[in-house]
């Protein structure tokens, strides 16, 4: 092993927590890990303009990256609540080290792990190839989900990805079980909890006409964060129709900041901005931008048949937009 030493001046060190540079580690992100730095060295403190200048990166990579972060429980909002600094939510995802005789064992003396390839072959169509068995006995062993967690998990994601045509994925069952135990979900009533708040996930997805592809990283951060912090999916549906009739395309940002101004005017549900704005006599949106009018406010059936129709219009090119950057 080649050895290094890193060249620092004691008297200016700072010290941070194992545990976080653990989780850096495993996230395997270079932007996450550089800001991370910046935040050090700064005082844990950050302005986002001036960051994107020092950093190199423009918006969307510093707003990934604090993504990433916030993930991780490693950094938080300046208005969040502290409830744990460090708490990396997925496990390190070590190389499978299975020999055939490790699995063939494995299914002579583990009943619960030859019910697990039952139920998996049930839903993928085929009896598991040697590779998703030996992803399997990794989730049996290794990452030790209790069992009927497990099986839940495994139900769930064979029920999402048959909504979207797709057959069960056994590597995305071992990502997400990893996910789960560093959520510390080891009971049913933890599990079901969290599958309501998954399938939330995907019902919202599905409604904001993204069709059955898989969202990309920065889609989903943005939609299951929202749903975490208790927004009602109507609403983030409503805020996102508002940002593509404002600008024209889905910016995942402008949405975010219409959830804000509506969460701090105490707006719950859709039918809460119809009468709040509408009473308020729809004052300017984020930016400067007007609101897109409330149902409520159009001087006309052909006005409001022809909003509708340019919302469709602008969703549709935001999708085919959306589809083509991944």
């Amino acid at each position: 092993m080649r050895e290094y030493q890193i060249n620092y001046d004691a008297g200016s060190a700072r010290a941070v927590p194992d545990s976080s540079l653990d989780a850096l580690v495993r996230l395997r992100e270079g932007d996450a890990a550089l800001v991370y730095l910046y935040l050090i060295r700064n005082g844990g403190k950050m302005e986002p303009e001036q960051a994107e200048i020092d950093l190199g990166m423009d918006s969307d990579r510093l707003e990934r990256a604090v993504a990433s972060l916030q993930r991780l429980r490693v950094l938080r909002g300046a208005t969040e609540e502290v409830t744990q600094i460090v708490a990396p939510i997925r496990q390190s995802i070590q190389p499978m080290e299975y020999t055939r005789q490790d699995v063939e064992k494995a299914e002579n003396e583990d009943m619960q792990y030859r019910w697990l390839n039952t139920q998996a072959e049930k839903h993928l169509g085929h009896f598991p190839t040697y590779p998703e068995r030996q992803r399997l006995l990794y989730i049996r062993q290794q990452i030790q989900l209790p069992f009927e967690v497990t099986a839940l998990l495994m139900t769930h994601l064979a029920e999402e990805a048959q909504k979207r045509g797709k057959a069960l994925s056994i590597t995305t069952l071992q990502h997400k079980a990893a996910d789960w135990a560093g959520l510390g979900i080891d009971s049913t009533e933890k599990a079901e909890a969290q599958i309501e708040r998954e399938s939330a996930f995907w019902t919202l997805w599905r409604g904001l006409g993204m069709g059955d592809r898989d969202p990309v990283k920065q889609e989903e951060e943005k939609l299951r964060g929202w749903l975490n912090q208790g927004f009602d999916p109507e609403l983030i549906r409503r805020a996102c129709e508002e940002t593509i009739y404002n600008t024209g395309k889905l910016k995942w940002a402008y949405a975010g900041k219409i959830l804000e101004r509506w969460q701090t005017r105490g707006y719950r549900t859709p039918e809460d901005v119809d009468r709040g704005e509408a009473a308020a006599g729809s004052p300017g949106a984020v930016g400067g931008v007007q609101d897109a009018p409330v149902q409520s406010g159009f001087a006309s059936a052909e006005a409001e048949a022809a909003y509708r129709e340019r919302m469709r219009r602008l969703y549709e090119e935001s999708r085919r937009e959306n589809a083509d950057g991944e």
